[in-house]
C-alpha cells in the first residue's frame, strides 16, 4: 500500500514535466495606421478579427513589430490615436518601434503611450538631451501558459534618417546589437524561458543582427518591404537557432508563431516552432474598430481646412516636381530634388486643394536643405533615380532633365558645382543618396515642406511645373582666372620668322615663362557666350622666347532641332614686343583681327567640331584673308584625377593669298593641393602664305612651324552666379 501511494505521489510530478505546452505568438507588422476597409491591406479592423480569431485557439502573446500608428493619412489626423485604440483592445501585450510611429513627434507619441494598454519598445533610442524622458522601454516580461517570455525592442539605426525630422532632434538611434545583448543578459538573471526581440528594419539588417545575438530564440521584424508581397520571406531559421518572422507590409497578413515547450529540471526548453500567417482580407471587420474608424474618417472628412488652388496633375510625378520648382523658386536654386516617398497619389475636390489635402499629399512634414553638388555627383545621384525608374526610392527633379542631363536647358558639367534645394531626409539618408550626404555644402532652411507648398497654391492658385518656365531661362555667369608659372623649351624654325602672326613669336630657347588665361561665360538655356583670352610670355638673358596673346568672344545659339548649333565669333591675335622679320628686316608688332560664322556639333560625348567661314584682317601688313576655318576640342577626365584638353584650329585662305595656318593646344593637367595643380602643355603651329609678286607669280617661303613644351605650376580660381 506504501508503494501505491509513493507511485500515485509522483506520478503527477513526472506528468508536469512531460507534458509540453504551447504558446501562439501573433505578430503583425507595417500596419501603417490604415484605418480604411477599401483598401488593399483591408484595414485596421480586419487585422484585429484576424488577431481575435488567433488567440482563441491557444494561450497568447500579441506584438507588433512597427509602424502601427502611421503614415496612414486618417490616422495622422487623429495622432494614431484610433490605431492605439484598436490595438489595445486586441489585447497587444507590447509593440516595436517603427520610422512612422514617430512621425506625428515624440509628445504625441508619449501621449498615446499614455493612453494604451501595452508598452513601446525601443531599447536603442535614447535621448540627445540626457535629462529628457522617452515615452519607450527597453523590454518587458509577461508570462502565457507558464512561459515567461521577455520582449525586447529596437530599431535598425540606419532609419534614424526616415524619423520625422522634428522627431530627429530630441532622439539617437544607437547601435541595435549592443542594446539587444546588455538587455539578454539583463532578461536571463531574470529567469525568462523564450526571448523575443521586436526589430524594424531591411532584411539585410534584420539578417546581420540576428547573426549576431546567438541565445536570441524569436526575431519579429518589420520594414521587410518588396515590390512583390508574394516575394518576402515569412519565415527562416538561421544556423544560431533564432527564429525570424514577419508579414509582407501593408498587405492584410496577419503571423502566428506556435512554439512547444517541455519541462526539464531547471526550466523549460523550447522543442517546436511552427510559423505561418493569416490572410485577415476575408474577415468582417471587428465592429468596434469599424465604428471608432467612421467616428475618425467622418472628423477628418469635416475638417477641410481653408481653400488654397488647384495642383497640376493626378499622379505622384507631376505633383512633387511641381512642389520641386516651387522649392526651387523659393530657395533661388538651379535644381530641385524630391523623393517619391515623399508623396502620395490622393483624390481631391474638383473646387482644388484644401489644407488637409496637402497633408494627405504630403506623407509626413519636412524641411528645405540647400546644397553645393558638384555636376558628377549630380549625374550620378540622376544615373541611381533612373535604375529605381517609378519605385518609392527615386527622385523626382525641377531644373535638370534626367534624359538629356540638361540643367535648365545647359549641359551639364562634370566639375561644376550647383545650387541644389531638397529634403532633410534625403540629406540624412534615406534612400541612400551617399552624394547628397556628402555635398561640398549643407544649410538646413528650417522651411516647412507643407507649409511652403500651402502659400504656393494660395499665391500662384493653380500650381504647376509649366508656371516656372522662367526659371529654365534663367542665365548664368561663369568665370575662370590662372596664372601659370613654368619651365619652358621653345622651338621655332627659321622659316617662321618671316611671318607676322603671333602663335609664332619667340626664340629656340628654353627659359622661365608666365602665362594668364581668363574666361568669362554667359549661359542661358537658348544660348551661350563666352569669352576667352590668354596672355603668354616668356623672356631669359634679355631675349623674348615667348610672346603671344590672344582673345576670343564666342555666341552660340542653341537649337536642338538642327542637330548643330549656328555661332559666330570674332578674335584678336597680337604680341607684347616688336621684332623684326625676315633676315634683318622690317620690325614690328603682329596684329590680326577675325571674325567667323559657321556651325557647332558635338560627337561622342567628348569631342566638340566646328565649321565656320572665316574673315581675317591682318593690320599690320594691310591685308585680308577669307577662306574656311575649322576647329575641334577634345577632352577627358582621367581616372586618377587628372585632366587631358586638346585643341586644333585651322584656317585655309581662299582669296589671293593662300594662307595655312595650324593651331595645336595641348594641356595635361593633375590637381595638388587646393587651388594648385600641375600642369604640361605641349603645343604646335605651322604656318604657310603665298604671295603673288609683280608678275602675278605665287611666291612663298614655305611652312614655317613652332613647338614648345611646358611643365609648372596653376593656380587657378572660379567664379559662378546666377
Amino acid at each position: 500500500m506504501l508503494l501505491c501511494c509513493i507511485l500515485i505521489l509522483l506520478l503527477p510530478a513526472s506528468n508536469v514535466f512531460a507534458q509540453p505546452r504551447t504558446i501562439r505568438v501573433v505578430h503583425t507588422n507595417d500596419v501603417g495606421g490604415d484605418l480604411a476597409e477599401d483598401g488593399s491591406s483591408g484595414g485596421l479592423g480586419r487585422v484585429v478579427a484576424a488577431v481575435n480569431k488567433l488567440r482563441q485557439e491557444h494561450p497568447a502573446l500579441v506584438l507588433d513589430a512597427g509602424n502601427i500608428l502611421g503614415p496612414d493619412v486618417i490616422s495622422s489626423w487623429d495622432g494614431g490615436q484610433a490605431a492605439v485604440e484598436a490595438l489595445t483592445g486586441a489585447g497587444y501585450a507590447a509593440v516595436g518601434i517603427g520610422n512612422h510611429d514617430l512621425d506625428y513627434g515624440v509628445d504625441m507619441l508619449s501621449a498615446r503611450v499614455k493612453e494604451a494598454g501595452f508598452p513601446f519598445l525601443a531599447g536603442n533610442v535614447k535621448p540627445v538631451k540626457g535629462n529628457d524622458e522617452l515615452p519607450f522601454k527597453p523590454y518587458v516580461i509577461k508570462e502565457v501558459n507558464g512561459v515567461r517570455v521577455g520582449i525586447i525592442g529596437c530599431l535598425d539605426e540606419n532609419l534614424a534618417s526616415r524619423i520625422n525630422p522634428e522627431s530627429a532632434k530630441v532622439i539617437e538611434v544607437t547601435d541595435p546589437a549592443r542594446s539587444v545583448k546588455a538587455t539578454m543578459s539583463a532578461l536571463t538573471s531574470y529567469g525568462v524561458d523564450l526571448t523575443i526581440l521586436l526589430f524594424h528594419a531591411p532584411p539585410a539588417a534584420t539578417v546581420s543582427l540576428a547573426r549576431s545575438l546567438p541565445g536570441l530564440d524569436l526575431l519579429i521584424t518589420g520594414g521587410q518591404r518588396d515590390d512583390s508581397p508574394g516575394h518576402t520571406m515569412t519565415y527562416y531559421k538561421l544556423a544560431n537557432d533564432v527564429h525570424v518572422a514577419t508579414t509582407p507590409a501593408g498587405n492584410g497578413m496577419v503571423g502566428f508563431v506556435d512554439l512547444t515547450f517541455v519541462g526539464e529540471p531547471g526550466g523549460l526548453s523550447l522543442t517546436t516552432v511552427a510559423s505561418s500567417t493569416f490572410d485577415a482580407r476575408h474577415l468582417e471587420p471587428d465592429a468596434s474598430v469599424t465604428a471608432a474608424v467612421k467616428r475618425v474618417a467622418d472628423g477628418f472628412a469635416e475638417d477641410k481646412g481653408r481653400k488654397l488652388g488647384q495642383l497640376d496633375g493626378v499622379s505622384i510625378a507631376r505633383r512633387g516636381s511641381a512642389v520641386a520648382n516651387l522649392m526651387r523658386l523659393h530657395t533661388e536654386s538651379e535644381i530641385g530634388i524630391v523623393s517619391r516617398r515623399t508623396f502620395r497619389e490622393v483624390e481631391v475636390d474638383e473646387e482644388g486643394f484644401y489644407e488637409r489635402d496637402v497633408n494627405r499629399l504630403i506623407r509626413f512634414d519636412d524641411v528645405l536643405v540647400k546644397l553645393e553638388l558638384m555636376g558628377r555627383g549630380l549625374r550620378d545621384i540622376a544615373n541611381r533615380s533612373k535604375r529605381l525608374k517609378d519605385g518609392p526610392d527615386g527622385l523626382l527633379f525641377a531644373g535638370l532633365d534626367v534624359k538629356t542631363m540638361l540643367i535648365n536647358g545647359r549641359p551639364l558639367r562634370n566639375n561644376e558645382p550647383y545650387r541644389v534645394v531638397t529634403l532633410r531626409r534625403l540629406v540624412q539618408g534615406e534612400s541612400g543618396y551617399r552624394q547628397i550626404e556628402n555635398a561640398l555644402s549643407i544649410h538646413d532652411t528650417g522651411i516647412s515642406l507643407r507649409s511652403l507648398t500651402a502659400s504656393g497654391l494660395e499665391a500662384w492658385g493653380t500650381l504647376s511645373s509649366s508656371s516656372f518656365w522662367r526659371l529654365d531661362l534663367k542665365p548664368v555667369w561663369r568665370s575662370s582666372w590662372s596664372l601659370e608659372g613654368s619651365f619652358n623649351r621653345n622651338y621655332v624654325d627659321d622659316t617662321a620668322t618671316n611671318y607676322r602672326v603671333s602663335f609664332l613669336r619667340g626664340e629656340t630657347r628654353s627659359a622661365w615663362k608666365t602665362s594668364t588665361r581668363y574666361q568669362l561665360g554667359y549661359e542661358t538655356s537658348r544660348s551661350a557666350t563666352t569669352l576667352e583670352s590668354l596672355a603668354d610670355y616668356g623672356r631669359v638673358a634679355g631675349e623674348t622666347t615667348s610672346d603671344q596673346f590672344e582673345s576670343d568672344v564666342t555666341h552660340r545659339r542653341r537649337a536642338p532641332n538642327l542637330r548643330v548649333d549656328p555661332f559666330v565669333s570674332a578674335g584678336l591675335g597680337t604680341a607684347f614686343t616688336k621684332r623684326s622679320f625676315g633676315n634683318g628686316g622690317e620690325s614690328g608688332r603682329p596684329l590680326q583681327i577675325r571674325a567667323s560664322t559657321g556651325f557647332e556639333r558635338k560627337f561622342w560625348k567628348r569631342w566638340v567640331a566646328q565649321f565656320a567661314f572665316r574673315a581675317q584682317r591682318d593690320l599690320d601688313e594691310d591685308q585680308s584673308d577669307y577662306g574656311a576655318e575649322a576647329k575641334v576640342n577634345y577632352q577627358v577626365h582621367l581616372k586618377q584625377g587628372g585632366r587631358f584638353r586638346t585643341r586644333i584650329r585651322t584656317f585655309y585662305g581662299l582669296s589671293d593669298r593662300r594662307v595655312i595656318s595650324v593651331e595645336n593646344y595641348n594641356t595635361l593637367n593633375f590637381p595638388l593641393v587646393g587651388e594648385l595643380s600641375l600642369t604640361v602643355r605641349q603645343n604646335n603651329f605651322a604656318y604657310r602664305l603665298d604671295r603673288k609678286d609683280d608678275t602675278g607669280q605665287s611666291t612663298s617661303p614655305g611652312f614655317g612651324f613652332r613647338s614648345d613644351l611646358t611643365v609648372g605650376l596653376t593656380y587657378g580660381l572660379d567664379w559662378k552666379w546666377l
